[in-house]
């Protein structure tokens, strides 16, 4: 995206769409970017594009341009050295990316922190020491749906908008699934930087918990699928990372879920990933009344959440 917001503070040109200067960490008023053009969501969800998604996958090719575009996200605007997933780190590498605060109300009491269009939002109460596994969970969920977004802007050829920014959140909440899926990808990040920190996977397994009446086989693919994906993200984050050694020399892998694992093929992730963007695409194109509705709602959190 070409065009830029300047700092009012230090006169940084920043990315239209960021909310934070990558300088000086202060508040941008991004209103021209974050802003509800209904226009956009007859142009992005129009029979012309639908017919492209149709005809067109994303191809290997495709899938390594969006990894690496997520990637040039952050060194295109932070220039670090991998380093540990230290406090001070995260937030310098998080930076390009989302916004982190710190949450003082009473919404989600049980949480040690939660992502929220484009916000890590971190308790008060959360202990020190476990912000930086809760800042690495969250930049997870925040990564998964930047793929998303890519994987949309890439297929029909269009620069990020709020639109496309609701789509990338409206797919990543749209069904337990997804949600399972994008859980699990994040617990297999924290375990591979702070293996000493990790504490197993439990918000995927108060996820199953929750909703015992899950089809077994689609959970099962939701797991392969969110681990296929926990190697590109850490691929992304191995760029600004280092990965900490554990001092017990190993980590016990998916503690305390009872499906085992199974490593799927490349082909196969691509295909499941192809799957879900041009599912949740359609769904979108054959019910637009209802959810131009649902994405407008959305368009509206992102505006109170970022401006």
């Amino acid at each position: 995206m070409n065009s830029t917001i300047e700092c009012p503070e230090c006169g940084k040109a920043n990315p239209i769409n960021f909310s934070t200067c990558i300088n000086c960490s202060g508040r941008l008023k991004n209103s021209r970017y974050f802003q509800e053009n209904y226009k956009d969501f007859y142009d992005i969800f129009s029979k012309e594009n639908q017919e492209i998604m149709k005809k067109y996958d994303i191809t290997d090719t495709a899938y390594d341009t969006i990894i690496n575009s997520i990637i040039n996200i952050g060194e295109d605007n932070i220039q670090l050295l991998p380093d540990e997933a230290s406090i001070s780190n995260l937030f310098n590498i998080t930076k390009p990316y989302v916004k982190i605060l710190y949450d003082n109300s009473k919404d989600f009491p049980s949480y040690l922190s939660y992502y929220s269009y484009d916000n890590i939002m971190i308790k008060k109460s959360t202990d020190a020491k476990l912000i930086p596994t809760a800042i690495l969970h969250e930049f997870t969920h925040h990564l998964f749906n930047e793929m998303i977004k890519q994987a949309l802007m890439h297929q029909i050829n269009h620069e990020k908008n709020l639109l496309i920014e609701s789509f990338g959140w409206y797919v990543s909440v749209k069904n337990k699934y997804v949600e399972l899926t994008s859980e699990f990808m994040a617990h297999k990040i924290q375990e591979h930087f702070l293996p000493d920190d990790f504490e197993g996977y439990t918000s995927v397994i108060k996820l199953l918990e929750d909703n015992p009446n899950l089809d077994e086989k689609k959970i099962k693919e939701s797991l392969y699928f969110g681990n296929a994906l926990s190697k590109d993200i850490i691929y992304i984050l191995e760029h600004f990372i280092t990965p900490k050694a554990s001092m017990y020399g190993g980590v016990f892998a998916n503690t305390g879920i009872e499906y085992p694992i199974i490593e799927i093929t490349n082909d196969e992730k691509i295909e499941q990933f192809n799957r879900l963007i041009k599912e949740s695409y359609n769904e979108i194109i054959d019910d637009k009344v209802e959810m131009q509705n649902t994405l407008s709602q959305m368009n509206k959190s992102f505006i109170y959440m970022n401006c």
